[in-house]
């Protein structure tokens, strides 16, 4: 009984909350909901980048909701997410983190919750940045060619093979590619790569990628929403018991490559640098392990617990949510990526021949393409950009929070507001493409001033993500402060994969299979990042040229 009645108090506190604060201005327009419950019945389960989008036609481009007591702020044009994510991102840059994903699940200390003004926060993002920034990204290029080459030799094993074989119930090519996207995360983490698509570490990162994706969605538990639902018991609550469980599973994961790495330093077992060992070293160096004031030899690798110590180093969970992150990251995003550019390639065979012939001109049969190559093969790139604008990784970002009441353009965004930036409705915007529907490549192309007469028209070179921080023409990886600090290693991974895809295979579907539309959005799954459904794809070589220099390629001899 008394649950009960804290449970309905809480309930009308929170709409007299939502209807009595300090309102300065009118909320943004948008659909009416009912009392309480607001817009909860109207927002669809999945999908909701395409019903936010719609409503942004008849409401405007700033787009208010309310789920319970929390205030929703969909942001579906360019120039109101830069005024807002990038002009005011103090006020617009913290997280509100969904409070099962964050508190339990995570453990506070998953980085995409963490808010800006965190030491934690400031101390992962000090990191990130470190490993993967512009400069930094660069050193990892010759390992993502040759992943991307040992890519190509399992693609082409099984073509040769002419295997069906199924793996975890994907077609085998997708976990060639997921082998890889994970091997070059793995190698920059912890200097280990994945060396066979069997490996349990790709099933056990594709679990906590698909628990993270769909404990993060808006709604997910309703006591992310309703408070008071987070003090009722485990008895009454299923919902947190499954929430612990993920959180042992996840950490059990993650902290056994801590482990791992920690016992290679102990044997002296060398690695390549890799962030969770270059961390440990400095961390014991600096005589913050256990029993260790002053580094050197005895140096234990250790410090047990959460968050931070009080010198500021990241204890050891910390540390193994932190490599996570980009874990996560890269097996799921640029998965998903290379997936849907392969399919969109698939439905558009006159952009595929046209990048073929380019890759033919420059590259030709006798070497493979490598990073050097990017700035001669404009339409390549332009097409990968293309697929990116057209299907992009995340088409929802993940939230931003209102960090106190904000007037914008007459509305009231209040403080705690939950705020998106629609990146589906960005990329879709008719003031900015033409026909954005539809796959054209072209339009990232500039023909250059100096042609030589009676040759093929030449373009300047393309990049997969430019233009300064305003104004930048796709928005597949963030603005502002949240901005992704792994774009660098993710937009290499992506273009290494598909130019050399391209170079090396001719792209069918198998005999007798469905054909696949992808435009068609049910031909995707997932949400924070939807993912092709599984389709059976064939990869023809071009040539036995082709075969010969993919199976005389460096480094492979060593791989397995």
């Amino acid at each position: 009984m008394i649950t009960l009645f804290v449970a309905v108090v809480s309930i009308v506190a929170s709409y007299l909350l939502l209807r009595t604060s300090k309102l300065k201005a009118p909320y943004p327009p948008g659909p009416k909901g009912l009392p309480f419950l607001g817009n909860i019945f109207q927002i669809p389960g999945s999908r909701q980048w395409l019903k936010f989008s719609e409503w942004a036609k008849e409401y405007g481009p700033i787009l208010h909701l309310t789920v319970g007591p929390q205030h929703i702020v969909v942001l579906n044009s360019p120039d109101v997410v830069e005024e807002l994510f990038i002009d005011k991102n103090k006020l617009f840059s913290d997280r509100l983190a969904p409070y099962v994903a964050a508190d339990i699940v995570s453990d506070g200390q998953r980085i995409i919750y963490l808010q800006n003004d965190s030491a934690e926060f400031k101390t992962l993002h000090k990191v990130h940045h470190q490993a993967l920034s512009s400069s930094a990204s660069r050193a990892y290029r010759p390992m993502q060619e040759l992943e991307a080459t040992v890519l190509l030799y399992d693609l082409l094993c099984d073509s040769e093979n002419k295997k069906g074989l199924v793996a975890r119930g994907d077609p085998r090519w997708m976990s060639h590619v997921q082998r890889f996207a994970l091997s070059v995360a793995r190698y920059i983490i912890y200097g280990e790569p994945a060396k066979n698509m069997d490996d349990p570490g790709i099933a056990a990162i594709w679990d906590t990628v698909a628990d993270i994706t769909t404990i993060s969605l808006p709604g997910a538990f309703l006591a992310d929403t309703f408070s008071f639902l987070r003090m009722l018991p485990d008895v009454v609550s299923p919902w947190r018991i499954k929430a612990k469980k993920m959180q042992q599973k996840h950490f059990d994961h993650y902290v056994s490559y801590v482990d791992g790495v920690r016992n290679d330093l102990r044997n002296n077992i060398t690695r390549p640098p890799n962030i969770v060992g270059d961390y440990l070293v400095a961390r014991a160096e600096a005589g913050a392990d256990i029993g260790n004031q002053s580094g050197g030899a005895s140096c234990t690798y250790e410090l047990p617990g959460k968050g931070l110590a009080e010198n500021g180093w990241m204890r050891d969970r910390m540390l193994a949510m932190a490599a996570s992150s980009i874990l996560e990251a890269g097996l799921g995003t640029t998965s998903a990526t290379i997936f849907t550019f392969l399919l969109i390639m698939l439905g558009n065979r006159p952009a595929l021949r046209k990048a073929q012939e380019e890759l033919d001109n420059v590259v030709g049969s006798d070497r493979l393409p490598t990073f050097e190559d990017e700035s001669q093969l404009p339409y390549v790139v332009a097409c990968v950009k293309e697929s990116l604008r057209c299907k992009p990784m995340t088409p929802l970002a993940i939230p931003h929070a209102a960090a106190e009441d904000t007037i914008y353009r007459g509305y009231l965004i209040p403080k705690g507001a939950t705020v998106f930036g629609n990146v589906w409705a960005l990329h879709m915007d008719e003031n900015r493409f033409s026909n954005p529907e539809q796959f054209i490549p072209e339009r990232w192309l500039t023909v250059e001033e100096e042609q030589k007469e009676g040759q093929p028209l030449k373009y300047k070179p393309v990049r997969i993500r430019a233009g300064p921080e305003r104004d930048r023409d796709i928005y597949t990886f963030g603005w502002g402060r949240r901005f992704c600090t792994g774009n660098y290693v993710a937009e290499a991974s992506v273009f290494i994969a598909a130019v050399r895809i391209l170079w090396a295979f001719d792209l069918e579907l198998d005999e007798d299979a469905p054909n696949v539309d992808w435009t068609n959005e049910e031909s995707y799954c997932g949400d924070l990042v939807p993912f092709p459904n599984p389709f059976p794809l064939r990869f023809r070589p071009r040539s036995q040229r082709h075969v010969e220099v993919i199976r005389g390629a460096p480094g492979l001899e060593g791989w397995r």
